[in-house]
């Protein structure tokens, strides 16, 4: 996987954006150009890689326990997001909060649970500053945020059907990219992005 090493002067910044979801779990790699951090008004990435971690219910005639179902959903996702994240500095992601069913607050119990046992620094970032980081509406759709992001990074491996157009769950794909540009905005960032940069 292109990486550069975690902290490169010459090659820049490894970061992770994340979009968790059990079924779906939206991830982005992308370099950063430490020189332009001073200056930097809107972030000018490189997409390195773009993956889908997509986890299914248990079938077959077998009954299996839901949570036990969550609990092997939960490895997998988490062998993949560790995998991904070797060889880079920082992960920015949208932490799951609020909930309107009990369902639903099972799913960002895992989401967390796999957070916290990220192999990265975590930068964190809310629902409206990705948005406004990107496409500039707090209301913005999920086909708004796939049309920003596969217009900006085109040469991306973006998800696409046989007849080459993009599908829907490109959505994960486009905000965990989104992350990251939410991120960058962050002091969090720009303090440890500097710290890296002298330490190297």
């Amino acid at each position: 996987m292109p990486d550069g090493g975690v902290v490169n002067i010459e090659r820049g910044l490894v970061v992770i954006g994340c979009d968790p979801s059990p079924q779906n779990w939206g991830l982005a790699r992308a370099i950063v150009r430490l020189s332009n951090l001073s200056t930097l008004a809107e972030p000018v990435l490189e997409i390195a890689a773009l993956r889908l971690v997509r986890t299914a219910p248990a079938g077959g005639k077998k009954v299996v326990r839901k949570s036990s179902d969550d609990l092997q959903r939960a490895g997998v996702i988490l062998a993949e997001f560790r995998s991904f994240c070797a060889g880079a500095a920082l992960c920015m992601v949208e932490v799951p909060s609020g909930c309107q069913s009990a369902r639903g607050a099972m799913s960002n119990g895992i989401c967390v649970g796999i957070l916290s046992n990220a192999v990265l620094p975590l930068i964190q970032v809310d629902p409206s500053e990705v948005k406004l980081a990107t496409v500039g509406s707090k209301t913005a759709s999920k086909a708004d945020m796939i049309a920003w992001a596969t217009a900006l990074y085109p040469d991306a491996d973006w998800l696409r059907d046989r007849s080459g157009s993009l599908i829907a769950a490109n959505e994960h794909l486009a905000d965990a990219v989104a992350s990251i540009h939410a991120g960058m905005k962050t002091a969090e960032f720009r303090a440890a992005a500097s710290m890296m940069a002298m330490a190297s």
